[in-house]
């Protein structure tokens, strides 16, 4: 295979670089204990914890997405 048709692969600590967190944030969001993030794509390799970069790129324009229809959208009126 040629290595620029391959996807790019980052471990934990290169994925919490690329997002700019803290590893175990990123962590607490792959085992789900971070309300409203939606689900962050991962493989586990024993303890490794592996990411494409393709899927993290995709997962922050989603949390974009998210945010930005969040605080667009006219508040709920109850009654």
């Amino acid at each position: 295979m040629n290595p620029t048709s391959t996807s790019r692969v980052l471990n934990l600590v290169e994925a919490a670089r690329f997002v700019r967190c803290s590893r175990s944030h990123l962590s607490n969001v792959i085992n789900g204990k971070v309300r409203d993030v939606p689900h962050l794509p991962s493989v586990r390799i024993g303890r490794r914890v592996l990411f494409r970069l393709e899927s993290l790129e995709q997962w922050l324009r989603q949390i974009e997405g998210d945010a930005r229809e969040k605080f667009t959208r006219p508040p709920e009126i109850k009654q």
